[in-house]
């Protein structure tokens, strides 16, 4: 039992640790205004409102940086609550 419980603990800081690191991917895309990637995974259904340790979103760092495209899907998802494939 014991050992089935560190298993599954194990489990849950590998899923955590990806997780951190497909926002961190997500962050910097938005900030480098990486229209494409930041597309896919909008279209993933990644939740463009995460942020990062200094609690700045995806439409923080694309705005901060003058990624107006990125800004845009971002604005897109956290109004509209879901990003529309074609839809620009």
């Amino acid at each position: 039992l014991l050992l089935l419980l560190l298993l599954l603990l194990l489990l849950l800081l590998l899923l955590l640790q990806a997780d951190e690191s497909r926002t961190g991917q997500f962050l910097s895309a938005a900030a480098k205004g990486q229209v494409d990637r930041v597309k896919l995974l909008l279209q993933q259904g990644y939740n463009a409102n995460t942020s990062d340790y200094d609690k700045r979103t995806a439409l923080m760092l694309a705005a901060g940086n003058g990624h107006k495209v990125c800004v845009g899907m971002c604005m897109c998802v956290c109004v509209g609550g879901g990003f529309v494939q074609g839809g620009g």
